[in-house]
């Protein structure tokens, strides 16, 4: 069986087992438009024919899932992540046997970045689906990743910053047990901690051409728009990966680096997830795995396999971050900055540098 047959296959089967009746009257008539259109396009799709208007219904129905989500709680919103998903996954295979494959890997995409690829083995099936649909265009234009030439100089991180009251201090690297104890409490800096990551050698964040090599050709992302959340101009899109990449000042494109009007910059977005091939390219921080609650509240860790949240950032220099709060559960985290060139690229962990001590 071909895995959009597979696909195809789980989708049905859902449908037929929905049987779980929501208290809202908008989610219930959502259900029942989900199982009609849902029904037609899988017929269309095992016959291969493209209706427009079947594009047209899912693409409503998705419109609506989406809507639903923020009045939603429980039940009713775990219906309308699912929903939405299997919507995305039935367009892209619409989109797909219409000959629109890169329009078809962006909406799966979509189903990763709005709801979180809800629905049992969805998360499988829809990296499997990016990939099949990705490989003709691999093989038609590929993109090689290259790691020549001499590293450009790295900006030394400062030991002040403008708001902070009190240098930074710089350390050796603690021990587990001393950053749960000691170390925690404070912002501290660890010179040359990330140096051997694959990030900064052999899988260069530095050079556009692996993140376009690793992620593979018509993946979008969630990018804010503005130099900060609190200016009026502020925005969220999602928009193409590889646009994205090309507003950015990577060492291997600063000839022809697009100029926009407005910084754009990925905060705050599991980029591993929706990629997980980047994964690949860091390492995580023992640290990450501290306990460091002491309120008597008990925190509930993400649900994931490693109980972790690991978010990207990914911007040029200048990019700002207001003060700010973060969840009860997240204040225990720790943070991980990494500079490349005038690109910076931080993940969800721990405050340590990434250039190498001086002396």
């Amino acid at each position: 069986m071909s895995l959009s047959h597979a696909a195809l296959a789980t989708v049905f089967d859902d449908i037929e087992n929905l049987s779980l009746t929501p208290s809202s009257g908008d989610i219930q008539r959502l259900v029942q438009d989900w199982k009609v259109s849902a029904t037609k396009a899988i017929i269309n799709v095992r016959g291969r024919i493209c209706f427009p208007e079947t594009e047209e219904c899912l693409s409503g129905i998705r419109s609506r899932a989406h809507a639903g989500m923020p009045q939603c709680k429980g039940l009713e919103l775990w219906l309308c992540r699912r929903i939405y998903t299997d919507a995305c996954i039935l367009s892209a295979l619409v989109q797909d046997a219409a000959g629109k494959s890169l329009e078809a890997i962006g909406t799966l995409d979509y189903a990763l970045i709005i709801a979180g690829a809800a629905g049992e083995s969805r998360f499988e099936i829809i990296h499997g689906l990016i990939h099949a649909f990705q490989a003709p265009l691999r093989e038609a234009s590929p993109v090689v990743a290259t790691n020549d030439g001499p590293e450009e100089p790295v900006e030394p991180l400062p030991t002040t910053l403008a708001s902070s009251t009190f240098p930074i201090p710089r350390i050796s690297e603690p021990s587990f047990l001393s950053f749960q104890s000691t170390q925690s409490k404070a912002p501290f800096i660890v010179p040359g901690y990330a140096q051997g990551w694959p990030a900064l050698n052999e899988h260069p964040w530095r050079r556009a051409s692996h993140l376009r090599a690793a992620s593979g050709p018509g993946r979008v992302v969630p990018v804010e728009v503005g130099e900060n959340y609190l200016s009026d101009k502020w925005n969220q899109v999602i928009m193409s990966w590889d646009a994205f990449l090309s507003s950015l000042d990577f060492e291997d494109q600063e000839t022809c680096r697009v100029q926009v009007e407005e910084i754009q910059y990925l905060a705050q977005h599991n980029l591993f997830t929706q990629m997980p091939a980047l994964e690949d390219d860091i390492e995580i921080p023992v640290y990450a795995y501290a306990c460091l609650t002491s309120d008597g509240r008990v925190h509930q860790p993400p649900s994931n396999e490693r109980q972790l949240v690991i978010n990207s950032w990914l911007g040029p220099k200048g990019t700002i971050s207001p003060p700010h709060t973060v969840s009860a559960f997240v204040d225990a985290n720790v943070y991980k900055i990494l500079i490349a060139l005038r690109t910076h690229f931080t993940t969800f962990m721990c405050k340590l540098s990434a250039k190498k001590p001086s002396g």
